[in-house]
């Protein structure tokens, strides 16, 4: 055999090999493209199921930590909030959170183009940050001692824009085992971030649709269908439900002096009150004219028994007296009287009886002569 056989040999061979590495490349390309593929149709299935699951949410107070709990689930984080933009101040308010403190949630209240939140609502551009250490210029510490070295943590913060508006922020912090965020967490999550958009705005519109367009509370039809609900929910897991209802003491005097533009003015700084006194789960509603009602919510920490009921509505009634309206530098008092009714269960009383039971009531605290509080009690049937 001459060399020339041999070569051709060592060609061939030459040939085979690299054939082999060149298909060992190519099969590795489509498998890693296979992998990732498979993980990005899982990832869009979850956000999919998320996503059915908050815009069929129409209430905020319910829809904003649903929203919180799907980028915990789809980001596998441990740390984050959602801040939304209060047009009025500019500023971003924190509306739910995980691994936040009380404090933070308190003082967290970055101005538009402030911080890494505040630039992401004015650019409606979404940041990632490797290392908010090394970060000097765009991260800003609201609670930490300026002294104290910050912790070294990455971040995401995605903008909540509808219809070129932005409604907020989604702001994640720490991934569950130390992980890193990647480009490819940043572009899933910023799929579910228009999801909760479109979802925030729906229940806004809701939201519209079911207040008074002068107090801002919900409307007496909402109202009826929310004590059902109540009822059904505190018949459900054996938990006692209190309904208040008042109004203004002698409104339609206070309409006939002032005038109706002072009498709204009236309403509207009495709903302010009202909103301020009570917790952010009670149902504020403006029943009709002059009279509100509240379903205080049971809280699953604490028996909320009638006394409580009638503490919560003291503090209302003196809250009220306490601050007068003030027009062109003249204050114009306010009181009012308030009834009480009781729901522990009984099924003899549904939702038309409890508000009939709670109406009494403010009409006693009425003939007994105002600015006071009245509980139902079954003396009333005799």
């Amino acid at each position: 055999m001459n060399i020339h056989y041999w070569l051709d040999i060592i060609i061939l061979l030459f040939i085979a090999v690299s054939a082999a590495y060149v298909l060992w490349i190519i099969l590795r390309f489509f498998k890693r493209k296979a992998k990732e593929l498979e993980r990005l149709n899982s990832d869009l299935e979850l956000i999919q199921d998320i996503s059915k699951d908050i815009t069929a949410t129409l209430e905020l107070e319910n829809l904003f930590p649903q929203i919180m709990d799907a980028f915990v689930k789809a980001g596998n984080v441990s740390k984050g909030s959602i801040m939304i933009m209060n047009d009025e101040t500019q500023t971003l308010e924190i509306k739910a959170g995980i691994g936040l403190s009380s404090h933070a949630r308190k003082l967290v209240r970055p101005k538009l183009a402030e911080g890494v939140a505040g630039v992401v609502a004015a650019t409606c551009e979404s940041v990632l940050i490797d290392d908010i250490t090394k970060e000097k210029y765009l991260y800003l510490d609201f609670i930490s001692a300026s002294k104290k070295p910050r912790p070294k943590e990455m971040l995401l913060c995605l903008p909540l824009i509808f219809k070129g508006h932005v409604l907020g922020v989604v702001s994640l912090d720490k991934k569950v085992g130390g992980g890193k965020f990647s480009a490819y967490d940043r572009r899933i999550l910023s799929i579910l971030a228009n999801q909760a958009a479109v979802a925030i705005q729906n229940a806004r519109f809701y939201e519209n649709a079911i207040s008074d367009g002068l107090t801002g509370l919900y409307i007496h039809k909402y109202f009826h269908h929310r004590l059902e609900r109540e009822m059904e929910k505190a018949r459900r897991f054996n938990q006692h439900l209190h309904l208040v209802m008042f109004d203004i003491d002698h409104f339609k005097n206070f309409n006939d002096v002032y005038g109706h533009q002072v009498g709204d003015a009236a309403l509207v700084h009495l709903a302010k009150i009202l909103r301020n006194t009570m917790r952010l789960t009670d149902v504020l509603a403006r029943y009709g004219g002059e009279e509100f009602a509240v379903i205080l919510i049971p809280d699953p920490k604490m028996e909320q028994t009638s006394e409580v009921a009638k503490g919560i509505s003291e503090r209302l009634r003196k809250n009220v007296e306490s601050a007068p309206l003030v027009l062109k530098n003249k204050k114009l008092g306010i009181t009012i009287s308030i009834g009480i009714a009781s729901w522990f269960g009984e099924k003899k009383v549904d939702k038309d009886e409890l508000i009939k039971r709670a109406d009494d009531a403010l009409y006693k605290a009425k003939r007994d002569g105002r600015n006071r509080i009245c509980v139902w009690e079954e003396a009333f049937l005799s």
